[in-house]
């Protein structure tokens, strides 16, 4: 089996990190990004090589909703994780309440995000 990579996009470097350093512990391979933008730049390079897309959902610049537009639309064979450390209602306002997709709520376990990662790689793409 080949190694899973994740990209991780999350604007607090704090909880970036600290969500690297899980993944990267358990023999994930990890890219990173402070930003929608930057996302998009590491894909243009690494799309193929990355199985999942754990983005938060609200970041300055494009945040995590519509960087999961522009991913999916482009490379569709990328899972999704959203995370966020705001409440129910902005899984609303930006538009991620219907979406068939795994969501973390912050703060979440190192337990808690391997799980959902390792749920999303064994199941098929979900739509977005």
């Amino acid at each position: 089996m080949s190694r899973r990579t994740v990209l991780v996009v999350d604007d607090e470097p704090s909880l970036r990190e600290v969500a690297c350093f899980t993944l990267q512990q358990r023999g994930y391979r990890v890219f990173s990004a402070g930003n929608g933008y930057e996302a998009l730049r590491v894909l243009r390079k690494h799309a193929a090589d990355v199985n999942v897309l754990f983005t938060d959902v609200v970041m300055p610049g494009k945040g995590g909703r519509d960087l999961v537009q522009e991913v999916t639309a482009t490379w569709p064979h990328i899972h999704v994780i959203y995370t966020t450390g705001y409440t129910d209602d902005t899984r609303i306002r930006y538009g991620i309440e219907n979406d068939e997709v795994p969501f973390l709520q912050k703060p979440y376990s190192p337990v808690e995000l391997l799980t959902t990662l390792r749920n999303v790689l064994a199941s098929p793409r979900l739509g977005v």
